[in-house]
This record gives C-alpha cells, sequence and structure tokens, in this order.
C-alpha cells in the first residue's frame, strides 16, 4: 500500500516537469577527438573538452512504467543531459570515456551504471567524478 501512495505522490509531484524543455538538454552531439560538441534545444552549440569533465552521472526519470536514463555530464562552466536514446551515447560512454577519463574504466564505475540501468524509480547515480573533484566543487562561487 505504501508504495502504491509513493507513486501516486512522485507521479503527480512529476506531472508539471517538462523534461523536453531543459537548456541543458542535448538533442544531438557529435564526438571528437578532443571534446563532445552538442546541440541543445535551443541549437545552442556546447563543447565539453574530455579534459574539463569533473563528473558523470545518470539521472534516471521515469514518467511511465521504463524509467528513461539521462546521462549527465558535468564540467566546471556547463552541465549536459544527454537522453540514453540518442545516437553514439553507448559510444560515448564506453569506448571513447573509458580512453579519455582517469578512472572512469573501472569495476566500481560499471557497477554504477549497471544500478542505473536497473532502476525502476527516479534516482540520480554519480558514476564517476575526478579525483579532484570536491576541491573543485568547494571552490566554485555561486
Amino acid at each position: 500500500m505504501f508504495k502504491f501512495l509513493k507513486r501516486l505522490v512522485r507521479k503527480e509531484a512529476n506531472k508539471n516537469l517538462d523534461t523536453s524543455n531543459y537548456k541543458t538538454k542535448i538533442k544531438n552531439f557529435s564526438l571528437e577527438h578532443d571534446q563532445i560538441v552538442g546541440v541543445n534545444i535551443d541549437d545552442v552549440i556546447i563543447k565539453i573538452p574530455y579534459i574539463d569533465i569533473v563528473r558523470i552521472s545518470i539521472m534516471v526519470y521515469g514518467e511511465d512504467l521504463l524509467p528513461q536514463p539521462i546521462w549527465t555530464v558535468q564540467t566546471i562552466k556547463d552541465i549536459i543531459d544527454i537522453p540514453n536514446e540518442l545516437n553514439n551515447t553507448d559510444k560515448l560512454f564506453f569506448e571513447v570515456l573509458n580512453k579519455k577519463l582517469d578512472g572512469y574504466n573501472s569495476i566500481q564505475t560499471q557497477e554504477e551504471i549497471l544500478k542505473a540501468m536497473n532502476c525502476t524509480h527516479n534516482s540520480l547515480f554519480h558514476i564517476w567524478q575526478r579525483h579532484d573533484a570536491d576541491k573543485i566543487f568547494k571552490s566554485i562561487k555561486y
């Protein structure tokens, strides 16, 4: 009974959330030698150099019975959200970043990805972060 009420409340809370209208949401992207080049919903080009990536996360957002994962790539200045269904998503997160980010190609990272992909409710999973990420986040002035 509690699970049913929890889902009902979550569904009601998410009813007004339009995930297709996020400025950080990428509608397509390409992979270059030294960066990800994304285009957001306003056709603004966002360039993310691999060397500037501080954190990779997976956000699981479930509007329906099948939650859709969204990959989040974060630098000090930018955040981009890449829906799992876009072309080259597998290549980026399972091939390119394995080579470009220290520590990304690890058992811990793969376990977090599996947890996120098997998740059935709204959640956020920090998949990988740079060794100095905590220091970087503390230094950001809001």
